[in-house]
């Protein structure tokens, strides 16, 4: 069976082996068929910001980050042509940042915590961060996060 449309989000960093991942589902595409990718951002912003306190190192959970270019090039070895891409920033992720940076490495953030019930400061300085990261960077490749769009060819 193949498929018009595959989504992979969030757990390409998670995989051993992307790759061969993503050239197992370029072959569960119908010919046309698109691929949809989000993951982390290699080249955002928010690690000038945050350094080693950026959220989604997330190691050991993270095993792997992709750059637009990294991404684009995994793409191409899988056989895949790439139609689209598209950064953004999410004030969650922001808000496990801003935490993590005011707790120092030495400290562990968990991923499931309500901030606006434990910190509403921190959500109100991820909000603020979130909004110029969208305005002034995500335009530029800099955001949190990215979408790509792959298709297999005809």
């Amino acid at each position: 069976e193949t498929f018009d449309l595959i989504y992979r989000g969030q757990t390409i960093e998670h995989r051993a082996d992307p790759l061969t991942g993503t050239r197992r589902l370029r072959d569960l595409l119908r010919p046309g068929g698109l691929l949809v990718m989000s993951t982390p951002n290699l080249r955002a912003m928010q690690i000038e910001l945050f350094g080693p306190t950026w959220a989604h190192w997330h190691v050991p959970y993270h095993r792997n980050l992709f750059s637009e270019s990294a991404l684009r090039k995994m793409a191409e070895m899988a056989g895949l042509e790439v139609m689209a891409s598209r950064h953004y920033c999410h004030p969650y992720w922001t808000c496990l940042s801003v935490a993590q940076n005011d707790l120092g490495l030495g400290a562990v953030v968990s991923h499931a915590v309500d901030f606006s019930t434990v910190d509403p400061t921190v959500v109100s300085r991820a909000l603020s961060l979130t909004y110029w990261n969208n305005l002034l960077y995500n335009w530029r490749g800099k955001g949190d996060f990215m979408f790509m769009v792959m298709k297999k060819p005809m």
